[in-house]
């Protein structure tokens, strides 16, 4: 491995999404009926099947051990005022799957002030929320267990915005497929494998104002020709990387973090990945503050960063 200087490496060629907020649908309108947990249906599976599109659910104080498949576009809004008042709970299971049941279909799913618990996982694929091909936009929930926090996959839409994603077997949050990932002020931490993972072609992730800290792996793993911006996160703790960009083709672009204290490098480009990093605070790591191998040299520029 070896340390880049700026005028050793050009800035990669690949575009980087523009940094604002993906659209998300509207849900909610004057026609739209709001269907109320426990106190109208007992279950809210039961409210979910008997909810028409552009419906809202609210979900009264309490624990409800159930998992759900969500098909249409609805709002599901925990009516209490503490992480604990309102739980979906499921064992050994998915707790909630989006799906797209028609490819011409728009799927819109929003979730407000809900924590969401999965037990067991470690041995099978069981996660959180499992993002099948829908947009969803989770907003003030708690996501915990489970293999994966969420799985965001074929061709999906993901907004996350002020959640805390924690202990997750597997990975915090999970995104391939040619699927979209926005993630602003959200507290990842604790999982067994990286916190954030973004691959495959057509695959975008942007991180903006997130904390990442105390997975066994990376902060951050993009790969398999994905691109990402990570701007004004905290990074740190974790056991190998803060952020690893591999793979010819897979673009990063890195600015104004802070990515420290890491357990071997603070960002590692690899495998002739593409990379900015600019105006970051490198410092603390175990091994390296910025590790560039010989095959992404020509692909990385780096320039004001603290090391």
């Amino acid at each position: 491995d070896v340390m880049p200087s700026p005028q050793q490496h050009r800035r990669p060629d690949a575009d980087v999404k523009d940094r604002t907020r993906p659209h998300f649908p509207e849900i909610f309108n004057s026609s739209s009926r709001i269907l109320r947990v426990p106190s109208e249906y007992p279950t809210i599976g039961i409210a979910v099947q008997k909810a028409d599109a552009n419906d809202r659910i609210e979900i009264e104080p309490g624990t409800y051990c159930e998992s759900m498949l969500i098909d249409k576009s609805i709002e599901l809004v925990g009516m209490g005022d503490g992480e604990n008042d309102v739980m979906i709970r499921a064992s050994g299971t998915t707790a909630v799957t989006i799906e797209r049941i028609n490819f011409s279909d728009v799927v819109a799913v929003k979730f407000r002030n809900i924590r969401f618990v999965v037990h067991g996982g470690k041995g099978n694929f069981d996660h959180v929320v499992d993002n099948e091909g829908g947009y969803v936009f989770i907003e003030d929930c708690v996501l915990e267990g489970g293999y994966w926090g969420l799985m965001n996959s074929n061709t999906s839409l993901a907004i996350l915005v002020n959640n805390t994603v924690r202990g997750c077997h597997g990975y915090g949050v999970f995104t391939a497929d040619r699927s979209t990932l926005w993630m602003e002020n959200n507290d990842v931490h604790g999982h067994l494998l990286s916190g954030v993972n973004v691959q495959a072609e057509g695959s975008t992730a942007t991180l903006i104002d997130n904390k990442i800290s105390e997975c066994r792996a990376n902060g951050v793993m993009v790969c398999a020709q994905a691109h990402i911006v990570l701007e004004n996160n905290v990074i740190s703790g974790n056991g190998d990387a803060g952020l690893s960009v591999c793979d010819r083709g897979t673009q990063a672009v890195v600015r104004h973090n802070s990515v420290t204290n890491n357990g071997l490098v603070g960002v590692y480009c690899f495998d002739g990945a593409g990379a900015v990093v600019e105006d970051n605070d490198l410092r603390g790591n175990a091994h390296l503050a910025l590790s560039v191998h010989k095959d992404s040299e020509d692909r990385v520029l780096s320039l004001r960063n603290l090391l």
